[in-house]
């Protein structure tokens, strides 16, 4: 009898236990950030690389390169 006590108390510490360490684990995750908004991604016509359209170099005619040096390169040729 006196032994199943002493296993009753230890599965009751280790239930105590394991919810104090997940409530400290669910604690410490950082909350959700919002969602990034998307933006879209453009093809260099020299080398075909997707490049976001913040970055990209676009022509007045409405070309994206990735790089000035593929924009002189593109219409050196």
């Amino acid at each position: 009898m006196r032994a199943l006590f002493w296993i009753a108390l230890g599965l009751v510490l280790v239930a105590w236990l394991s919810r104090k360490n997940r409530k400290v684990a669910a604690a410490s995750q950082p909350q959700s950030a919002p969602r990034a908004v998307t933006e879209q991604m453009l093809p260099c016509r020299h080398c075909g690389l997707h490049i976001p359209a913040s970055e990209a170099i676009i022509c007045s005619d409405g070309i994206a390169f990735c790089s000035a040096e593929h924009q002189r390169l593109s219409f050196s040729s």
